[in-house]
């Protein structure tokens, strides 16, 4: 069972790059360690709805995967207001990208 609203919670993790750092590299060291359910999981939530749904690990994986770069855009958003370059995939969803490598639109017409 995973419970996004009921988790530990690190002020330090939001305002300290070594310690955000710190915690993406546990993690990741984690994640690559233990082995995971192949099959159902339940998870909860605080979107309207009540109870346990059931997901697998995998889906929860590749939603965060996702939503990470939807936060990646909006980073990406505000480093430009500072006139900070990054990589002209940064914060661009791969299905977007492969759209633009099919031909349709070059990925250089994102920056």
């Amino acid at each position: 069972r995973i419970d996004y609203d009921d988790r530990a919670r690190d002020p330090r993790v939001e305002s300290d790059p070594a310690r955000a750092g710190e915690t993406l590299s546990t993690l990741a060291n984690r994640l690559r360690a233990q082995s995971w359910p192949s099959g159902a999981i339940e998870i909860r939530m605080d979107t309207g709805g009540e109870g346990w749904i059931e997901s697998t690990v995998d889906r929860e994986l590749r939603f965060l995967a996702s939503h990470t770069v939807h936060h990646f855009a909006i980073v990406r958003l505000l480093l430009a207001d500072a006139d900070v370059r990054l990589p002209a995939d940064f914060g661009i969803a791969p299905s977007t990208l492969r759209h633009r490598r099919g031909g349709r639109l070059p990925v250089e017409a994102a920056e």
